[in-house]
């Protein structure tokens, strides 16, 4: 069978390499503690993950073991999970808007758009559906998705940022020191040097802290940044710096229009 290349990046396809045991476990549609806690720990850890397909198959193993009987423990178990992912997709929503609010004063303006009236950070991920029921579990795994790509890419489109900064000063170091051959020259150069030396050296460091906390949130495949029309956003590219710091158009995506709101 062929398979689609784009797969083999893709998150739920690094998902089932990482965690193997998981589509067979869940497969069994029946209670076992030891198969039970390890499927509830990895859907907890792996969420933003997995397919939407894939919460299908999750939400539809949980109803049948639900209501395939079971002893009242086994389904105490089931509706606690219900709740837990519950609560866990509420404060994942909950963070989501905070590293929004967060970024959205540091960002660049080229990442803004106004919505709804007010200025928010350019995202794929907009709508999103918050669950009211902790027993709709489908909808929470909606949800939970939902937000864990929406916080990601937040921070993804804020590293990107600050790595285009970074590409630009240090291309106007290199451009100051060539100017004064690389030595003190007593002249407006060295303050130009000096100034963006420094202003480099705290881009770094807003880099390194963020660029630290995208990678915790344990989302994998090269796809992870794919935005149509601006191509891979976790992949910087010198296209991607004279794309938004020189007005040099680039076709990321041939025939697609750029398009982040």
């Amino acid at each position: 069978m062929k398979v689609d290349i784009d797969y083999l990046d893709s998150p739920p396809h690094h998902f089932c390499q990482k965690n193997p045991k998981f589509w067979k476990y869940l497969k069994k549609y029946q209670y076992d503690e030891d198969e039970f806690s390890y499927i509830c720990n990895i859907i907890m850890n792996n969420t933003i993950n997995l397919s939407m397909n894939a919460l299908d198959n999750i939400s539809y193993y949980f109803d049948a073991l639900f209501s395939n009987g079971g002893t009242d423990e086994e389904r105490d178990h089931i509706s606690k999970f219900y709740s837990i992912i519950y609560k866990y997709s509420r404060n994942a929503y909950l963070s989501a808007n905070s590293t929004e609010r967060e970024i959205l004063c540091k960002i660049g303006d080229k990442f803004k758009c106004v919505r709804e009236n007010q200025t928010s950070i350019m995202c794929i991920y907009n709508n999103v559906t918050i669950s009211i029921s902790d027993t709709d579990f489908m909808v929470s795994l909606i949800d939970l998705n939902n937000s864990l790509k929406r916080q990601h890419f937040y921070v993804m489109l804020y590293v990107f940022d600050l790595t285009m900064r970074i590409q630009k000063i240090k291309s106007e170091i290199i451009k100051y020191e060539l100017a004064r051959k690389g030595m003190l020259s007593g002249t407006v150069l060295d303050i130009c040097v000096h100034e963006n030396y420094i202003y480099y050296l705290d881009l770094n460091k807003e880099f390194r802290k963020y660029n630290k906390i995208m990678a915790s949130m344990n989302y994998f495949g090269n796809k992870v940044g794919e935005v149509e029309g601006l191509g891979n956003l976790f992949c910087p590219t010198n296209n991607h710096l004279l794309f938004f710091y020189y007005d040099i158009k680039f076709d990321f995506t041939k025939d697609k229009n750029v398009n982040l709101c």
